[in-house]
């Protein structure tokens, strides 16, 4: 008998010692479950604030691309109204170019004709 109660005691003292072992592993993997979380939790936390400063920075690079375009398409306009300005300047200076001539052979031809007579400015000099 005393054997049997030496074996009831050493079982008990055995199943003891594996629920104490059991209760600190479970112990442990509610650590761990709660750091798996709490990890998970931040790494899903840190990937959408990424993910929203990569969208935030793709519609920068878009607005930045269609104001590229715009400022594009205005320096082709000032460009083209540049070029159509340059061209009726020189039109003009053309045309400044013949009045000055045509009243040059006019103002010549008047006072050929008119001995005596001198132009305004000074320009000509009475010929006859």
């Amino acid at each position: 008998m005393d054997n049997q109660l030496k074996k009831k005691s050493t079982e008990a003292e055995r199943n003891a010692l594996l629920l104490e072992q059991l209760r600190v592993k479970q112990e442990r993997i509610h650590e761990l479950e709660s750091q798996f979380g709490k990890i998970e939790r931040q790494s899903t936390s840190e990937r959408q604030t990424h993910e929203k400063q990569a969208h935030e920075t793709w519609l920068q690079m878009r607005k930045i691309e269609r104001e590229l375009k715009d400022a594009r398409a205005e320096l082709n306009t000032a460009k083209e109204r540049l070029s159509e300005s340059e061209t009726a300047l020189k039109a003009a200076q053309n045309e400044n170019q013949f009045l000055k001539q045509s009243l040059y052979k006019f103002q010549a031809g008047y006072y050929m004709a008119s001995p005596g007579r001198r132009p305004l400015d000074g320009t000509l000099s009475p010929t006859g």
